[in-house]
């Protein structure tokens, strides 16, 4: 199951996958150690659909695969299956079926 990553840490301490998801990164100049597989990913009204350089499919818990984002230089441990549209583009509401979980009353 994806998600929409509104907040995110990462070390090089701890490699991480983030899978089917739509990520929205707010902070210039982040380094984190995650592949992100079929994801989409974004700056304000920019996205990014490329693999990145290097080029870094499989993810090896090493942050050097660098793309940019606008004006912004971001680098993670690789894009594999990169999306040009997003996974969830009615945001939340896409992820949560209220017939099935309905908000508290």
């Amino acid at each position: 199951m994806g998600s929409i990553v509104s907040s995110y840490r990462s070390s090089s301490s701890y490699p991480s996958l983030v899978l089917d998801s739509d990520i929205t990164f707010y902070y210039a100049g982040q380094t984190w150690t995650t592949l992100c597989s079929n994801s989409f990913l974004t700056r304000g009204s920019s996205s990014y659909s490329r693999s990145g350089l290097p080029v870094d499919i499989i993810g090896d818990g090493v942050a050097e695969t660098e793309f940019v984002i606008g004006s912004y230089t971001y680098k993670v441990d690789g894009i594999a299956f990169p999306r040009s549209t997003a996974n969830f583009p009615g945001g939340e509401s896409d992820l949560w079926d209220p017939t099935l979980f309905p908000d508290p009353s």
